[in-house]
């Protein structure tokens, strides 16, 4: 199976579970036990894009979940950006 092939609700699952194990991990969870959480999110998110295949409450929530976590990613991006930039 091709990864990049696999969308739930528009959105290739990859991103997806990868975006939402680095935010686990940043809240917490322990890092040795990621691979499982991200078997664990792949498995529970494909049930879920089959059940909730055509939802458009669903297809708005994944959205949501997308941008929050590219908000998050840039506002990391630019903080950390800012704290290593040199003092004038």
């Amino acid at each position: 199976m091709d990864p990049s092939a696999t969308l739930w609700w528009g959105v290739p699952a990859l991103f997806v579970v990868i975006g939402l194990v680095e935010l686990a991990k940043k809240v917490g969870f322990p890092a040795q036990y990621a691979m499982l959480l991200a078997v664990a999110i792949g498995i529970v998110g494909g049930i879920l894009s089959t059940i909730f295949a055509n939802s458009v409450l669903a297809n708005a929530t994944m959205g949501g979940v997308v941008i929050g976590l590219m908000a998050s990613g840039l506002w990391s991006g630019v903080k950390n950006a800012s704290e290593n930039a040199p003092k004038t």
